[in-house]
């Protein structure tokens, strides 16, 4: 896609990454929130990184997944008091104290992969999220979509208000993971059941809850 002649290629993911030894009560969480999904080029926009029981100024760092000329991955990641450069976030962008990037509304090639990074008891978390203009010449329907093996994937995209000429380019980027209800680095390992719509996770074998529930089985209603 080509928007006011920045090339961009789409990457629509959902990345985490888990490193260390599982220990129940060490499991680390982190959240990206997106505040401004699809924003207003004018306006500011914002997103944070919401661990679980610590202090996010010394644990959390972010990032500008994707570089917009290339493509390219990046793998630079600033925290609070670095230099916003160095890890590709717009110029003039701010980490503040409690773990929230803002961009200048001054900005308006903000739009993009970004990255949220959590590191606590050798373990290493990483999620994404994506800012998208509110002048884009499309969007998607869904931001995220969880399936499991053999279900059908349907990505679908709303054309935008402003109309472009440039070439869509489609790219999946994907890793092998194990055949539902099964975990593990060799998938050896049976999944605990999961319930009101958690899924297992096949890395730590722990049962990822919706929004309103907790609990090792989900079953904790709030």
């Amino acid at each position: 896609m080509n928007m006011r002649g920045i090339s961009l290629h789409w990457f629509i993911f959902l990345q985490v990454t888990l490193i260390g030894q599982l220990t129940c009560a060490n499991i680390l969480d982190v959240t990206c929130i997106n505040f401004n999904p699809i924003y207003d080029t004018s306006s500011s926009a914002s997103y944070a990184a919401i661990l679980n029981g610590a202090d996010v100024t010394s644990m959390v760092s972010f990032q500008r997944s994707v570089d917009l000329d290339t493509g390219d991955r990046q793998s630079t990641w600033c925290s609070l008091g670095d230099d916003e450069g160095a890890c590709g976030l717009p110029q003039g962008s701010t980490i503040d104290v409690s773990g929230r990037v803002t961009f200048q509304n001054t900005d308006q090639d903000k739009f993009g992969v970004y990255g949220c990074r959590a590191e606590r008891y050798n373990w290493t978390t990483e999620t994404s999220t994506i800012f998208i203009r509110n002048d884009a010449h499309f969007t998607p329907d869904y931001f995220t979509v969880t399936v499991s093996l053999d279900e059908e994937v349907r990505l679908v995209m709303t054309p935008g208000s402003s109309s472009g000429t440039g070439s869509l380019e489609w790219i999946l980027n994907h890793e092998d993971a194990c055949l539902d209800n099964l975990w593990g680095p060799g998938c050896q390992y049976t999944c605990p059941t999961c319930y009101n719509g958690g899924v297992c996770d096949d890395v730590s074998g722990r049962c990822v809850c919706p929004p309103g529930f907790s609990g090792d089985h989900c079953q904790i209603g709030k």
